[in-house]
């Protein structure tokens, strides 16, 4: 189509007449409806070809079942023009996942393929369909461009192996998709996640991306290093691809394992703040993409901890709407059914796995479906605890009149709550360690609790003196630290050492401390006070060796703090190798502060570096 202006004696008839361009100049008009209609995709958007059925052609090599949908409309094989854009989509991928652009050819050849077929007289629409009924009829795919022709080269690099269109993890499979386009917002991996989903994504695998982009990831990695340590690994291809064969994709830090392999490779040791991961290209960043019930994207990011927590009250409102039958309160007693790890509940056409935890309410408790497993496992740890504490009221009785008995002073220095708070807790903390000591092992059905409700009334009054004992010895070493504290108040010099036992003693004498304390290191009170009693006595002779040995201390301790603040407190109870890091701390400073006393294990510095790498390992 084309405009003609028509004049007369140099005065304008018709200023814009629409003509046939193929009657003006048939070879040009030719070479247009190649370019436009076939070339640039405008074919696929001819209202005759969206009303009209694909041609039913016979089934290549390959097609079937599991082919693409049609384009063209319902029913029949895939056409001409659906096969090209299909091609072209799929070959299009191959780039994004490669980020390169020469896998698929130029528009030229999609012109020469044209050219070379369709007849010189065809140069509209209505010729081109004329022409094409007919051939196809003796050549149904005589449009059909070829694969190779659309490839430049085989792109054999480019498998599904090394670059995935999902991700399976415990048995959920996200899908992935693959955008190349520096500077745009999507640009690299990206992994689509339902929303009732974000809180079982991996956060440390989407680290790990995918195995084809993860070797220019750790390049990139190893060559952000201080070049006082990345020396040590040249060339640096060569060294990632030792750690490609000695690592396997994991929900742990990329960083964190990288820097053990290259330790155990070269010996180098290479500090956590050392991985300048922000100075690499933001595509090695997995994007995450929020669907919705449809899988509409209606949230992204690349910081799933910042899409947890703008969709978690509405992730938990969509699981406790679903678990409206199971959610109770007021419970006292067993009267519910079995307690499953986990339940499916459907959800606007999914199913989303959710996580039944008992809660604790006091005098009560309630069931609740929850997010997260790990905090389910901890919370169902005190909820059931304190069902067996309701199930079991006569020996209860007894351990809040008789528990704890003239601490009052010692107790009201401790920061642990009222004293019958303290009691309350000494009396949960033995239920605990009785019959629900392993979150992995709790009672989940009636004839299990049953069972640990015999045992609590036999053992709980025993168990309750022994854990309150333990206080008691302790309670009155606090009184004199605290007195020898407030005769220091004033005196500058010992600021620091002041400032650090006070933290101290606020991470050991807390409300709930008893309860969240293992028996064998709450045994340990009384010596850790009369460890900080010593320090005392030293800290005002020499200051300055105090605050040398506060900063050996300090440097595990914020390394704790921090993972703690990271992966939640409920992990200290589901981490062996943290708890024992953690009380491991108290008696790095009991050989550092008062050497006179006998520690409950050998630890050094770099004992403690040894046990955090078991912290990773089991993350």
């Amino acid at each position: 189509m084309a405009f003609e202006k028509i004049s007369l004696y140099g005065l304008v008839i018709i200023e814009k007449k629409a003509v046939n361009y193929h009657k003006v100049d048939p070879s040009e008009s030719r070479n247009v409806f190649i370019r436009a209609a076939l070339v640039e995709g405008r074919y696929g958007e001819h209202p005759k070809r969206r009303r009209s059925p694909p041609p039913n052609l016979p089934l290549g090599k390959g097609e079937g079942l599991n082919s693409p949908p049609c384009q063209g409309g319902a029913g029949g094989g895939e056409d001409f023009f659906s096969h090209q854009e299909n091609l072209i989509k799929e070959l299009d991928d191959l780039e994004s996942k490669s980020r390169r652009r020469d896998i698929l050819v130029d528009e030229q050849e999609i012109f020469n393929f044209y050219n070379e077929r369709i007849p010189e007289h065809v140069n509209n629409w209505i010729s081109f369909e004329t022409w094409r009924k007919k051939a196809e009829q003796s050549d149904p795919h005589i449009l059909f461009i070829p694969r190779e022709r659309l490839m430049r080269h085989g792109a054999d690099s480019v498998t599904d192996a090394q670059f995935p269109n999902q991700l399976e993890w415990r048995g959920m499979l996200f899908p992935l998709s693959y955008h190349f386009e520096p500077n745009h917002p999507f640009d690299g991996l990206s992994i689509h996640v339902p929303m009732s989903l974000l809180h079982l994504v991996p956060e440390y695998r989407l680290q790990w991306l995918v195995p084809g982009m993860l070797r220019d990831k750790l390049i990139g990695l190893l060559k952000s290093l201080p070049k006082s340590l990345r020396k040590h690994f040249v060339p640096v291809p060569d060294v990632v691809d030792k750690l490609l064969a000695r690592i396997t994709p994991d929900n742990k830090p990329l960083t964190e394992v990288i820097g053990q392999e290259l330790r155990k490779i070269s010996g180098i040791d290479i500090p956590a703040d050392a991985w300048l991961e922000t100075t690499t290209d933001v595509f090695y960043q997995c994007n995450i993409h929020v669907i919705d019930d449809k899988g509409k994207i209606i949230a992204s990011n690349r910081n799933l901890s910042a899409l947890r927590e703008q969709y978690r009250t509405r992730v938990q409102e969509n699981i406790q709407t679903a678990a409206v039958d199971i959610e109770r309160e007021g419970i006292t007693t067993w009267d519910f059914s079995d307690l499953p790890v986990h339940v499916q509940l459907p959800r606007g056409g999914i199913s989303i796995r959710a996580y039944p935890a008992l809660v604790d309410k006091g005098s009560s408790v309630s069931l609740q479906v929850i997010d997260n497993p790990l905090q389910a496992l901890d919370i169902t740890q005190r909820g059931l605890s304190r069902l067996i504490y309701l199930a079991v009221p006569a020996p209860v009785k007894y351990c809040q009149k008789e528990l704890l008995k003239g601490q009052a002073l010692g107790l009201s220095l401790a920061e642990m709550g009222k004293p019958e708070q303290v009691v309350d807790d000494v009396i949960m903390s033995a239920i605990k360690q009785l019959v629900c000591a392993d979150q992995q092992k709790l009672p989940r059905t009636q004839a299990e609790f049953s069972q640990a409700v015999v045992k609590v009334k036999e053992e709980l009054i025993s168990t309750a003196l022994k854990l309150s004992g333990y206080l008691s010895q302790s309670l009155p070493l606090l009184v004199d630290i605290k007195k020898q504290m407030k005769q220091h108040k004033n005196n500058l010099a010992l600021l620091f050492g002041l400032g650090d036992i006070q933290k101290q003693l606020a991470h050991l004498f807390f409300t709930g401390a008893v309860y969240q304390t293992p028996e064998i290191w709450l045994s340990q009170y009384s010596k850790y006070c009369r460890a900080i009693l010593l320090r005392l006595e030293k800290l005002n002779l020499n200051p300055q060796k105090d605050k040398m040995s506060m900063a050996e201390v300090n440097a595990h301790w914020d390394r704790y703090t921090s993972f703690i603040e990271k992966e939640g407190g409920h992990t200290l109870a589901q981490n062996s190798a943290l708890l024992e890091y953690r009380w491991w701390i108290e008696e790095f400073r009991v050989s550092l502060f008062a050497q006179t006393l006998k520690t409950q294990v050998s630890v050094s510095a770099k004992r403690l570096d040894k046990q955090w790498e078991l912290v990773q390992s089991v993350r």
